[in-house]
């Protein structure tokens, strides 16, 4: 699948850069219109606490096992959420990708908190802002190779919009700001490398890209390991653009040292955890999951993307675009047709299918922010369709596309004033706040819990 890169100006050529100045520049402007690491409570909260845990308990505490936060239960017990093990250690519940994403800013952090007299505990005010700005700067990171990608296929125009619908027009730009230190900006920066990394390798096979291949999945599953799915890319990639399956193959077989490399570094980005689990808890693999499990036979799939609690097409409509482009990257992209397609029927199935579907307390459906960064290639291929077609139908698109980002603005505004819920969304409280930035004095009466692990297991089997 050769790329097409016509000349454009040199204004045109720099269009999709500037977006992304734009984007990041926003990103920096409502962090710190906020400021949310001198809030108690904010920055490492939630998930992040359990992301987090590995770096001061291996860099500050020298403790794995997590035991030092028995010497101050409260001060440690607010931030550091772990469970015992039968070896008298901790473990915590996530796995440490995302640790390796935050290690750089760590550092930093660290370094910072002693020069200006801060707390040197790993909970400071410094590692909190550095933690901020990890999270604009993994996102800039994304934009650079999506932009990169992009730019092969796609005018600067069609690559501008598309940047601009992913980012701002989706629940991205607000786990960027607002939770800044959730996985998902980092793990949209990841798949956007990885998607580049694809493209390279299917181009021009060589060892190094082999290598990056190979270390980009092993980090984005180990930051969740369900996302071992991106394997679909490099996979089909160039399948049906004069490739069949046997030639397919025939790739594989013939370069088969790559997928030695492939296989090789993605595993050692696995071995660090390996250990941990085996240090804290005795064995090798662990599922620190307890009684949370997936439902496969039973997907939400009604549920996830269509429902008023939290459908990921209610609430990121602009992903209707990217899912309408699929069909069209037989005529644009067709050596990404069927990678794209496999991976999306799979993501949406896996996600939808583990039994809190609605992912907790978010602003959207979060757990599809990663795969923005594949999806990104057909919302491009439905752009530049209908930019082939007559002037009505361009300005057309122009209008229902900025509208769409102006939804997704409007309602991370809601989502943060509180008129949208985190968990507890229903159609009479969506309309009830419908075009209401905050909540009325009755929406807390529309609101309904979500369903308990217990609940999901009598209703979706055992």
């Amino acid at each position: 699948m050769d790329s097409v890169r016509p000349q454009y100006g040199v204004w045109e050529n720099r269009m999709p850069w500037l977006v992304a100045i734009a984007i990041f520049v926003s990103v920096i402007w409502v962090d710190f219109n906020h400021k949310f690491w001198h809030v108690e409570e904010r920055v490492i909260f939630w998930d992040v606490k359990t992301y987090y845990v590995y770096l001061p308990a291996a860099l500050i505490y020298k403790d794995l096992g997590m035991n030092f936060k028995e010497s101050d239960p409260e001060r440690f017990n607010p931030v550091i959420w772990v469970h015992p093990t039968a070896k008298g250690k901790y473990v915590s519940k996530m796995s440490m990708g995302l640790a390796f994403a935050y290690s750089p800013f760590f550092i930093t952090a660290h370094a910072l908190a002693g020069l200006l007299d801060y707390p040197q505990d790993g909970y400071s005010v410094p590692y909190k802002f550095m933690l901020v700005m990890s999270s604009a700067f993994y996102l800039l990171i994304g934009m650079f190779f999506l932009i990169l990608t992009l730019r092969r296929w796609f005018s600067p125009l069609i690559v501008s919009l598309t940047l601009l619908g992913v980012t701002v027009g989706t629940n991205l730009f607000y786990y960027s700001t607002i939770e800044a230190a959730m996985s998902h900006a980092y793990s949209f920066a990841l798949y956007a490398g990885f998607l580049y990394a694809t493209v390279l390798w299917h181009e021009k096979p060589g060892l190094m890209r082999a290598m990056a291949i190979g270390l980009l999945a092993g980090w984005i599953s180990l930051i969740r390991p369900t996302n071992l799915i991106v394997l679909a890319l490099p996979i089909l990639w160039g399948l049906g653009d004069g490739r069949s399956l046997a030639k397919q193959w025939a790739l594989f077989r013939q370069r088969y040292l790559h997928v030695a490399v492939m296989g090789i570094f993605g595993v050692l980005v696995w071995v660090p955890q390996l250990l941990y689990w085996h240090y804290t808890t005795g064995q090798w693999v662990y599922y620190s999951y307890g009684e949370e499990r997936f439902f496969f036979l039973r997907p939400a799939l009604a549920d996830g993307l269509f429902s008023y609690r939290k459908g990921w097409l209610l609430y990121t409509p602009i992903m209707v675009l990217a899912l309408a482009g699929i069909p069209l990257l037989w005529r644009k992209l067709r050596g990404a047709f069927w990678s794209i397609l496999v991976f999306t029927v799979l993501n949406v199935y896996v996600v939808l299918s583990w039994w809190s579907w609605w992912y907790g307390g978010s602003f959207g459906l979060r757990a599809f922010i990663e795969s923005y960064a594949f999806l990104a290639l057909p919302m491009a291929s439905l752009l530049h369709v209908l930019f082939m077609q007559r002037i009505w139908v361009r300005l057309l698109t122009v209008v229902v596309f900025l509208l769409l980002v102006w939804h997704s603005i409007f309602q991370t505004m809601q989502y943060y004033y509180g008129s949208i819920h985190w968990d507890g969304m229903t159609r009479e409280a969506y309309w009830d706040s419908f075009m209401r930035l905050r909540p009325s004095g009755e929406f807390y009466q529309l609101i309904r819990p979500p369903e308990t692990l217990e609940e999901a297991v009598a209703r979706r089997g055992s």
